[in-house]
């Protein structure tokens, strides 16, 4: 092979990697994610923490997670991922590749600010944000949590077979209706199928090839028994069979009957869980994040 060609062929593959030495990479095509700075009133920081939103879920949500960050001087890097600034369009051209360049997007950008102020970067996600996050350190060995908490992650989804067959027969541009609370959803039309598949497919791809090494940092999971769409038991199963020895869980136990135990998979603030146990959940949140 000529040394030009060899050239080019090494040109080509640069161009088709992540760029991390003074920008970030570019967002996908069709990609409409934003990544904001929500800086501690309490400077310099000691710590920034990368905060990512469920599937179909109003970022905006995720603010008493945030505040409770702030508070404690952590820097937040507020992530919307593609498909949820309330365009359905958007939304039904989603793709788990997608979700990962936003979400390695948004580590990069927390990591040049850990670097610069010397702090640790911490990542926080509620269910598809705790598997996106999970995913791009096990796929990427440049990616590196100092530490996670993790609010229901889609590392297990009940009955995840059945539900790859039955999301292939239908029209991927589809828009299954919203059965949750309303306040909590990011389009108010519905979830694509498009979706929940690529959903699947970041959660399958990630259980079939995990490196416990690269994920085993100190976490904290957060997890609920009655989980409508999390399997509790698939989860434990993968922290045992992948040896994530300095992962530890918090079960959520919602009051029965409480309007907050209508849907337990939800459990990002005082409104969906009732505000003695989230009071509780913020003060193991912090205490992980302080220990």
């Amino acid at each position: 092979m000529s040394t030009r060609l060899v050239i080019a062929f090494l040109l080509l593959f640069t161009l088709s990697l992540p760029v991390w030495a003074d920008n970030c990479p570019s967002l996908l095509r069709g990609s409409d994610s934003r990544a904001e700075w929500r800086l501690s009133q309490q400077q310099p920081a000691r710590a920034a923490a990368i905060v990512i939103h469920g599937l179909n879920i109003n970022p905006g949500k995720m603010r008493s997670i945030e505040n409770a960050l702030l508070a404690d001087r952590i820097d937040v890097l507020h992530v919307v991922l593609s498909g949820h600034n309330d365009n359905i369009n958007i939304f039904k051209r989603v793709s788990a590749k997608m979700w990962e360049r936003d979400t390695l997007r948004a580590y990069c950008m927390a990591n040049q600010r850990a670097t610069k102020y010397d702090m640790p970067v911490y990542f926080v996600g509620f269910s598809l944000g705790g598997v996106m996050g999970v995913a791009i350190a096990n796929k990427f060995p440049h990616v590196h949590f100092d530490k996670m908490a993790l609010f229901a992650p889609a590392l297990s989804i009940r009955r995840s077979g059945f539900l790859w067959r039955l999301l292939n027969s239908l029209n991927p541009l589809a828009v299954i209706p919203n059965i949750m609370n309303r306040d909590y959803y990011a389009n108010a039309l519905g979830t694509p199928v498009s979706a929940y598949k690529a959903t699947l497919d970041v959660s399958l791809s990630l259980s079939q090839n995990t490196n416990g090494r690269r994920i085993n940092t100190s976490t904290l999971l957060f997890y609920d028994l009655k989980d409508e769409l999390i399997n509790p038991y698939g989860t434990m199963e993968y922290i045992r069979a992948n040896h994530l020895t300095n992962w530890k869980t918090y079960q959520v136990q919602k009051r029965p009957f409480s309007r907050a135990s209508r849907f337990h998979h939800i459990m990002i603030d005082a409104a969906s869980v009732g505000e003695k146990k989230w009071a509780n959940m913020k003060s193991a949140l912090i205490e992980h994040f302080d220990d």
